[in-house]
């Protein structure tokens, strides 16, 4: 009777470690988030606050002397910085464009009129940045 003998071939197979696995492709570091330009916008108040009766003083074109705003990632906070102080004697409506980082910021402003009083801070708008 014959025997049949069956030679098997493992191919990839390696005893003495001379042909090491090819390296994995690398991983790119993740990108850092970047900052992000906003618009914020203005008009010039036509009123103002009103007083304990009630009653809104109109205000004149020429009334106002600046406009103050104010940016910080905590919302309401008082002691947000002062991003900006612009001289608004003769604007009407004035449009910026900052640079924030990543996160919620929030923005709130004031008017100082020429008499030197500064109004209550205006309700806060928020930008996102991601």
């Amino acid at each position: 009777m014959k025997k049949l003998y069956v030679l098997a071939v493992l191919a990839g197979c390696s005893s003495g470690g001379s042909n090491p696995p090819p390296a994995p492709d690398p991983v790119p570091p993740p990108v850092p988030p970047q900052p992000c330009e906003i618009t914020l916008r203005w008009t010039t108040p036509t009123h103002r606050e009103a007083d304990t009766n009630g009653v809104e003083e109109l205000l004149g074109p020429t009334d106002l002397a600046k406009l103050t705003i104010y940016a910080g990632q905590i919302p309401n906070a008082p002691d947000n910085e002062i991003a900006f102080v612009y001289d608004v004697s003769e604007v009407y409506s004035l449009m910026w464009t900052f640079v924030i980082e990543p996160g919620v910021w929030w923005f709130g402003a004031t008017v100082t009129d020429t008499a030197d009083q500064e109004s209550d801070r205006s309700g806060e708008t928020t930008r996102s940045c991601s």
